[in-house]
């Protein structure tokens, strides 16, 4: 039965061949040079300002980052209510400060450095700060990316997992949180699920490495402490654990399974991340345990199954047909991998309820329907099923990459369309008059993609030819910086594969 054929690790992580360890980097750093600006908005006020009050207030008063750092009045809690504590409410976790803050700690000494011998100011908003929580971002990105690949390259070549996932980063949602609000948790969350699932399968073929269980409740900890919701997939190891149990028991199999002490030590390093979290609840609102959004945040009795998935308010699918056919190449998933295509699937319809069941469910004025930015793995894995059956016929193959070349195309245009935002696609009812401007507006305005606050803008537009050599100078450091991030995370890749690979060979 497929349901008790769980495949090996060292069926799924293949030596990584030497053009997809070049290959991804190099088009995540273009891309990031073309399109990527370095800015803190939005939510990311509220997700930087737990690391900024820590290091410039010590303590977790954000009056001042809410009010006096907010210059453009951009969407944050209102400082002027009070908690029961007495502090002003901040309802975002506190992952994504954590994951910065290895990058923006550095600058940070430099800077204060400096402040001591010239009595200079420093507010922690300067452009190389941002720039580092930025870089932070980038760095668990490309993690993210190399760990898509390894898992969707388990069910068919590694050059067409590498076409689905382009295909999803720039066909989806995902574009937008990476390169225009790159300060959001949407992409760390994306990739620490993306290493979370590669991880289970590694932990799941060598139970006896001390490590596993440590790597494992690591990645697993923080990708719940950045976006809460994540927890469901805790049910992708729980499934393929429970898959294996099985086969042992019906086949005389003896596959090696975790023991309860490594399941255990997995759990215990899982709660004390969310240790960090619990406490900024303590702190803010008086409770260990609460929903910082409050009670009507939530309305598990009314859902709004159909409206997100298929409204002209950032629908899943209205917005993002390509997500659409991954969906559907899940269903060929469970030929190959039944355990991981019914974990995947579950986790996607417990998503698909919760964010149904959210106040809000269109996202505010986000760009598609962000909160399933965190399941792009599944979408992912699902392209690459499809694309892999897709491939052994001519006519097939040509349709197949004939529709991921349109959904990008159309993401793009769509994406256009929000970043001038002329038309206002952010709140319209109109599904129609989105589409109709995909040509009017997004196809006459795509150039402006590389706007201001790109790399492009600073070593050309606002550098070379306004003959401001400093913007050039601070390109060049950009671009170096970048590299740099690249190749870490590309090497700390290279570790982790060999490190798996070296427990199954």
């Amino acid at each position: 039965m497929a349901f008790l054929q769980v495949p090996t690790l060292a069926e799924m992580t293949r030596p990584s061949h030497r053009a997809t360890r070049l290959f991804l980097p190099f088009v995540f750093i273009i891309s990031c040079l073309l399109l990527q600006s370095i800015r803190l908005t939005g939510d990311g006020l509220s997700y930087y300002a737990y690391l900024r009050s820590v290091l410039f207030d010590g303590d977790l008063d954000f009056a001042n980052e809410f009010i006096k750092y907010n210059p453009l009045g951009h969407a944050t809690p209102d400082p002027a209510q009070r908690t029961a504590t007495g502090l002003v409410a901040n309802p975002f976790a506190v992952g994504p400060a954590f994951l910065w803050a290895p990058f923006v700690l550095p600058v940070h000494l430099v800077y204060m450095s400096i402040a001591a011998l010239t009595s200079g100011a420093v507010t922690g908003y300067e452009l190389p700060y941002v720039a580092a929580a930025v870089f932070g971002t980038n760095f668990v990105a490309l993690l993210g990316w190399l760990a898509a690949v390894e898992v969707a390259s388990r069910y068919a070549s590694r050059s067409t997992a590498v076409v689905a996932v382009l295909a999803v980063v720039f066909g989806s949602a995902y574009v937008n949180y990476l390169y225009f609000d790159p300060a959001y948790s949407h992409v760390l969350s994306a990739s620490l699920v993306a290493l979370f699932i590669w991880n289970s399968l590694c932990f799941l073929e060598r139970p006896a490495d001390p490590r596993a269980p440590l790597v494992a409740g690591l990645l697993g900890g923080l990708m719940i402490l950045t976006r809460w919701q994540n927890i469901f997939f805790l049910a992708v190891p729980a499934v393929l654990i429970a898959a294996r149990w099985l086969g042992n028991r019906r086949r005389g199999r003896r596959e090696p399974l975790p023991t309860l002490p490594q399941l255990l030590l997995f759990g215990v390093i899982l709660f004390v991340l969310q240790l960090p979290q619990l406490a900024v609840w303590r702190a803010l609102y008086g409770a260990w345990l609460t929903v910082p959004m409050g009670g009507a945040f939530i309305r598990l009795e009314e859902p709004a199954l159909l409206q997100i998935l298929l409204s002209p308010r950032n629908g899943l699918f209205s917005w993002t047909p390509l997500v659409a056919l991954g969906l559907l190449g899940m269903l060929a998933l469970f030929r190959l991998d039944t355990p991981l295509a019914l974990g995947l699937s579950l986790v996607v319809l417990a998503q698909w309820y919760l964010n149904a069941t959210i106040a809000d469910w269109w996202g505010g004025s986000a760009f598609g329907a962000r909160r399933f930015i965190g399941s792009s793995l599944v979408f992912i894995v699902g392209l690459a099923t499809i694309i892999r059956y897709a491939r052994r016929q001519r006519p097939h193959r040509l349709a197949i990459y004939a529709m991921l070349l349109g959904g990008v195309i159309w993401n793009l245009l769509l994406w256009t369309q929000y970043v001038i935002g002329s038309p206002p696609v952010r709140a319209t009812a109109d599904l129609g008059h989105i589409y109709a401007g995909q040509l009017h507006y997004g196809l006459a305005n795509v150039y402006r993609l590389l706007g201001r606050g790109t790399w492009i803008d600073l070593a050309v537009r606002s550098g070379v030819l306004e003959q401001n050599w400093g913007n050039v100078g601070a390109a060049l450091v950009w671009l170096a910086a970048l590299v740099a991030v690249a190749f870490a995370a590309t090497e700390l890749w290279l570790r982790l594969t060999s490190w798996c690979n070296a427990g199954t060979a």
